[in-house]
């Protein structure tokens, strides 16, 4: 990853841990969501669908049938809906434009990408049994990628989306798909930043450059949670099921052992965010003393703050502001 003077800043304070509060679920509010409702108001039992960056400082992420915008200040808007109860949205993204873009559908029906521009028009683009469960934005170039898999087994291929085509990128960057209780829908994880794509591979991370060089920039591929402290590379990691780099420091969830582990600019990995063990607690306090359960999609805004989607508690949860070493 390329070096920024943040991201040295962040290890010039020792950055360990920040302050964790919930900002959406815990509520009892469902589909279709009313214009008066705010983040807590949801009920996300099971989990919403991704998490992704919105260009004002807060995030959207989909529940069953409709994307959501958690604004900062915990109010919401619909960005999308799907009228058939059939289909299923994906985890959408957004641009910088203000472009939404989403994919419907279910495992017995063709698939179809939404892209919806601020005013709610939409442009769809049919992909019959291709499926794409995942849509990202490079922060740097505002391009839009995607996992790609053509309705077969295996790790979906991370493809550029332009103008309704996906195009296949050098080195064939694919990463591992997520599944299973407590998860409502299936994920793919990764990232994109400056032309580069960060994967999963089993229990690593690997970056994959835009003339498709690949290396491993996290995990030792044996299952684990170990490595506080030293080399991301020589860390044992669980089940990754998110990921995100802002200033060449790179957020990672793990839900397997119900952590969010922060990998820094000289490559050193630490717990940022989770006791370890599955539960719900620490709100308004530190995130590293806070319980999570299965915590998966992540969105990293800058120095000290970042959303997760912490499934098993139905909730997303916002850490925000350093408490240093």
């Amino acid at each position: 990853m390329r070096r920024s003077v943040a991201a040295f800043a962040l290890l010039s304070v020792g950055l360990t841990s920040c302050m964790i509060d919930t900002v959406a679920g815990g509520g009892s509010v469902v589909e279709p969501i009313a214009p008066e409702t705010v983040g807590t108001d949801l009920e996300l039992e099971g989990g919403s669908v991704g998490l992704n960056a919105h260009p004002d400082g807060g995030v959207i992420f989909s529940l069953d049938h409709t994307v959501v915008h958690l604004r900062p200040d915990g109010s919401i808007d619909v960005l999308f809906e799907e009228p058939d109860p059939g289909l299923f949205v994906s985890e959408p993204a957004i641009d910088g434009a203000g472009r939404t873009y989403v994919s419907t559908g279910n495992l017995f029906s063709p698939i179809t990408v939404h892209v919806v521009e601020p005013g709610g028009a939409s442009t769809e683009y049919p992909l019959g049994t291709t499926f794409v469960s995942t849509f990202e934005i490079d922060p740097v170039t505002d391009e839009v990628y995607a996992a790609y898999n053509l309705a077969a087994p295996g790790r979906p291929e991370i493809r550029r989306f332009v103008d309704g085509v996906f195009e296949p990128l050098p080195g064939t960057p694919r990463t591992d798909r997520v599944s299973g209780p407590p998860f409502s829908a299936q994920t793919s994880p990764f990232a994109v930043r400056d032309g580069s794509i960060f994967t999963v591979d089993g229990a690593q991370v690997v970056e994959f450059e835009s003339d498709g060089t690949s290396s491993v920039i996290a995990g030792t591929g044996v299952v684990g949670n170990t490595g506080d402290g030293g080399r991301a590379i020589d860390a044992d990691l669980g089940r990754i099921a998110g990921l995100d780099v802002h200033d060449d420091v790179m957020l990672i969830s793990d839900n397997q052992f119900h952590v969010v582990r922060l990998v820094d600019a000289v490559g050193v990995i630490r717990t940022l965010a989770g006791a370890g063990s599955a539960g719900f607690s620490g709100d308004g306090g530190e995130s590293s003393a806070a319980e999570l359960d299965h915590p998966a999609a992540i969105v990293s805004l800058g120095l000290a703050r970042f959303y997760v989607n912490d499934v098993g508690n139905g909730r997303v949860r916002l850490a925000d502001g350093l408490v240093p070493e």
